[in-house]
């Protein structure tokens, strides 16, 4: 009986540490869900979505993921990750069978004295590569923050995902949220569980 109750609380431990990060990360995977163009979002879809199965976007989001992870100088996270697939217009949970964006939210290990200058360098190589850099910002030690900060939206105009990047709370890296275009799934596409990949 003690084993069951131990189970239990372990359980319940569990899902407060989840929501925890879920709730933390939110702000980013709703921003990362608000960073689809407005021509795909606006009134719903207006041109035709490209048809992809959830497996196929978290196949490529996960190499977009390791690409700026690689970029950042191999990086990884130690924090709990977030996935989410919403509607195109917004925050809402999408239905298996509906138009989805896939929105991830996580965490790069890095020290805070070296936050702004992974941050330039993602930076950097993403706007080489095409990606359209906007919401640049860049604060020093002797502003509101103890410590430098820098914060970034990267977006590509070919497929219209999103990049975001922005300094965590002192001690806790880089934020940073990746969101696919709306895309819809082909017909009777199953949806797969979201995996851990930092």
């Amino acid at each position: 009986m003690l084993e069951r109750s131990t189970d239990a609380s372990l359980a319940t431990a569990v899902r407060v540490v989840r929501t925890a990060a879920l709730m933390v990360l939110g702000g980013l995977v709703l921003a990362a869900c608000t960073a689809v163009p407005v021509s795909a979002r606006k009134d719903g879809p207006r041109e035709p979505l490209a048809v992809k199965s959830r497996q196929e976007a978290m196949d490529w989001m996960t190499q977009v993921l390791g690409h700026v992870r690689q970029t950042a100088g191999g990086q990884r996270s130690t924090a709990m990750p977030t996935y989410g697939y919403f509607t195109c217009r917004g925050a809402d949970v999408a239905a298996p069978a509906d138009p989805y964006v896939l929105s991830y939210a996580g965490r790069l290990d890095v020290p805070d004295d070296q936050r702004v200058e992974v941050i330039r360098k993602v930076r950097d190589a993403l706007g080489g590569e095409g990606l359209k850099i906007s919401d640049y910002q860049e604060s020093s030690a002797g502003t509101p923050s103890a410590v430098p900060t820098a914060s970034f939206r990267a977006d590509d105009d070919r497929d219209h995902h999103t990049v975001l990047l922005e300094s965590a709370e002192p001690g806790k890296g880089v934020n940073i949220a990746v969101s696919t275009p709306c895309l819809k799934p082909p017909a009777g596409a199953a949806s797969p569980t979201p995996t851990t990949t930092g």
